[in-house]
């Protein structure tokens, strides 16, 4: 007499018949496999803004990524970022650019944007991170990722305390996909780039927007032209609001590096831009700004 196995035993027999092959197959190739990382806490998630990252060639010949960070504390300790290091994926330990103390919370924004009075992010909010990075054409990585030294909460638990803690995020792939080329936007001379791209005190930086769910940086590269007459003065009557807009952007900058605020701040306009005398002396005029002169000079009038 035959022995007569249930259904439902024999599928439960040719299941582990089959696990064991595949745990037996797996075992065979265990050692050639990737280790999997193992999973970190962070209490401050990190999202580049933008999905694609191109190295644009400028015209001194070096490559220039620009991309944006925001940094989202999702836990009650107050978290306090302490330094940013950007580092080649494919070889961590190459450090490409670190900044902490002052030189770090000069690239925090907060989401208005405006800058950040410390380089600290309360639960539940959010702070922009700029990055600006310049490579040979010959050593751009291609791809980076961002390696944050931060106090934060070390556990989920709502009483946790901040603690020091390290942590890598924010993988960007970089392309070298061939860019359009556009005609200039402008015919003529005496124009002027008096408010361009792409560093972190330019106005056009924090033009963020919500598109699709995400924000998006539409004016990352844009720049303000600006033509001036043949005495190289600015036409008031056309380009007096574009210069408010890079005159509030210089003032405000120049009061917060002297530690003043906009009420004890005194500051005057911008009404002539001197090319034929670049740094020429500013008469004994009080009102004068010096800016990108040696001292006692000044390009602006």
């Amino acid at each position: 007499m035959g022995i007569v196995i249930p259904v439902r035993l024999a599928m439960f027999l040719v299941l582990v018949a089959a696990a064991c092959a595949t745990g037996n197959a797996q075992g065979a190739t265990a050692g050639d496999a990737p280790a999997p990382a193992n999973d970190v806490f962070t209490p401050v998630v990190v999202t580049p803004i933008g999905e694609h990252h191109v190295a644009v060639t400028g015209t001194d010949g070096m490559a220039y990524v620009v991309y944006e960070l925001v940094l989202t504390n999702t836990k009650h300790a107050t978290a306090t970022l302490q330094r940013v290091d950007v580092l080649d994926a494919a070889a961590p330990e190459h450090v490409l650019a670190s900044w902490s103390g002052p030189a770090l919370l000069d690239r925090i924004r907060t989401l208005q944007p405006a800058p950040a009075d410390a380089a600290t992010i309360p639960f539940n909010q959010s702070r922009l991170l700029y990055v600006e990075l310049a490579f040979k054409p010959d050593a751009v990585p291609h791809a980076i990722t961002h390696r944050f030294h931060l106090m934060a909460a070390p556990n989920p638990g709502p009483q946790a305390a901040a603690a020091p803690m390290e942590f890598a995020a924010a993988k960007i792939d970089i392309s070298r996909a061939p860019l359009p080329i556009l005609q200039p936007p402008l015919r003529g001379d005496r124009w002027v780039a008096v408010n361009g791209c792409c560093n972190s005190g330019i106005v056009h930086r924090g033009s963020l927007q919500g598109v699709n769910g995400g924000l998006y940086d539409a004016q990352r590269f844009a720049i303000d032209w600006m033509r001036l007459n043949k005495d190289g003065e600015r036409r008031p009557a056309i380009m007096g609001q574009v210069l408010g807009i890079v005159y509030r952007a210089i003032a405000t900058h120049l009061a917060k590096k002297a530690g003043a605020t906009k009420k004890t701040a005194q500051t005057g306009a911008v009404t002539r831009v001197d090319r034929a005398h670049p740094c020429a002396r500013p008469f004994g005029r009080p009102s004068v700004v010096q800016i990108g002169c040696p001292a006692d000079l000044s390009a602006f009038r």
